[in-house]
């Protein structure tokens, strides 16, 4: 098998056909069952990039201050087939999303306090239904919002920051741009104080979908 392909430690299981897939299998499970969940991180500590376990055991300063202090060091840099294979996910659960009946799509007050409350106080994982009730204007406003917010991070940030993308115009204006970029240097920021696991890969993948996705090959790894 191709070693820059994840290896989900989770087995291969039915979910609901509401959720996005945790794991590359669940998604192709469901897949077949005419739906998805976000791909969750949770893999092996030595998946990503091709790399051995053994230089976690090695002490020191993943960044390299000398370049660019927020770009992953080489050896934790994800591979071409892995970004390849990841922006191929993307694309596909943007089209699913789009096949979403509209009276399937929940009723949600239209307010950046009420999505922060059903993202985190609620402790609500996205699914493709929510993210459906979603339009261009309120997805750019909470993508906004999460610069803030991102200072003060909750479990399951990065992976509403990737359904949030999900939902944006494939061509943006500069302002849009401007707010993409703004939060993938938030998002960077922070993974430089990660060690290497499952957040720093979150991290990672949404660096890799603005950068090679939306263009911003300057912010790449």
């Amino acid at each position: 098998m191709d070693n820059e392909l994840v290896k989900p430690l989770l087995p291969v299981a039915p979910t609901a056909p509401e959720r996005i897939p945790q794991t590359g299998e669940e998604y192709l499970a469901q897949v077949r069952q005419q739906a998805a969940k976000i791909p969750d991180w949770t893999t092996s500590k030595s998946e990503i990039l091709g790399k051995t376990s053994t230089l976690l055991n090695n002490p020191r300063n993943l960044f390299d201050q000398s370049t660019d202090p927020y770009k992953a060091p080489q050896e934790y840099r994800p591979s071409e087939g892995w970004i390849k294979e990841r922006i191929n996910d993307f694309k596909n659960l943007r089209k699913l999303i789009s096949t979403v009946p509209k009276e399937s799509k929940p009723k949600i007050k239209n307010d950046n306090q009420e999505w922060k409350k059903l993202m985190y106080n609620s402790n609500q994982s996205p699914s493709i239904r929510y993210l459906s009730a979603l339009d261009q204007n309120r997805t750019i406003k909470l993508l906004e919002c999460h610069i803030q917010w991102y200072a003060n991070y909750q479990k399951n940030m990065d992976q509403w920051i990737y359904a949030l993308l999900l939902r944006c115009d494939n061509l943006l204006e500069a302002d849009d741009i401007h707010t993409l970029r703004k939060l993938v240097q938030k998002v960077r920021q922070r993974r430089s104080r990660l060690e290497f696991g499952d957040e720093f890969i979150g991290s990672t993948l949404i660096i890799a979908i603005v950068s090679h996705f939306y263009g911003q090959k300057d912010l790449a790894d």
